[in-house]
């Protein structure tokens, strides 16, 4: 497995292990949760297969400084960082670990998303998600949801892989709210060997209008001083001869 994200500048490179034994992943679900401060709150859920042996997975990290990681789904089950150029996560177990298991991972990672950075036209700044299913397997069922800080909003969702109407998924993308943020989340519900995801996600502020509402403010009391006159009482009532 092998995909690339590219965030505000920030390049995250995935990278699988190429074990021959590697075993079916049924679900790779993946919330990337960004902070106003352009760091995140990464959630995974993977669903490994059954299969004998031992159980050793690598999931790629999001970022290159992840902080500690929490691991669910079997107390048997280690964790461990990895930051030799690339960060992975690496999740083991021995033959002991019951398959199907569905590990759950939770941790902080630093500078996501660079907000101070130079932004595009009107704002924007853009988002480019690529992921290549290079594993041996089918992969099938695999989902990256970004939710976006306020008061970002999305002007637009291009450049889609697969096309509408290349797979059983119409649109591998959809536009969501969650807790009244902006979110977008890019999946199919398989992925073939070799087989590519990916779109370009441009988002932007929401626009201020409390500006605006005060430019009117302002004006609206401008023209009721200066017709002040024409308010008093009895202004326009015709003299009597």
């Amino acid at each position: 497995m092998k995909a690339a994200i590219l965030l505000s500048g920030l390049l995250w490179t995935h990278l699988a292990p190429s074990r021959a034994d590697a075993q079916v992943i049924d679900r790779y679900l993946e919330t990337v949760d960004v902070d106003r401060q352009g760091d995140a709150s990464v959630t995974v859920t993977l669903e490994v297969a059954g299969g004998a042996g031992g159980l050793s997975v690598r999931i790629p990290a999001a970022g290159r400084r992840p902080g500690p990681v929490s691991v669910t789904g079997d107390a048997r089950l280690s964790v461990s960082v990895v930051t030799d150029g690339p960060a992975w996560i690496v999740v083991e177990g021995g033959d002991e670990v019951v398959r199907p298991v569905t590990i759950g991972l939770r941790y902080r990672t630093a500078g996501i998303v660079d907000f101070g950075g130079p932004a595009l036209a009107h704002g924007n700044r853009r988002l480019s998600y690529r992921f290549v299913n290079t594993h041996d397997a089918i992969m099938r069922r695999v989902e990256r949801t970004v939710v976006l800080p306020e008061p970002q909003i999305v002007s637009s969702v291009d450049d889609v892989v697969p096309a509408a109407g290349e797979t059983s998924v119409s649109v591998p993308y959809a536009l969501e709210t969650r807790g009244g943020r902006a979110a977008v989340t890019i999946g199919t519900a398989e992925l073939a060997v070799g087989a590519e995801l990916g779109a370009t996600v441009v988002f932007r502020s929401r626009p201020s209008w409390l500006p605006l509402l005060l430019v009117l403010a302002a004006a609206a009391a401008a023209y009721l001083y200066a017709f002040r006159d024409l308010a008093r009482p009895g202004r326009l009532t015709p003299e009597r001869p």
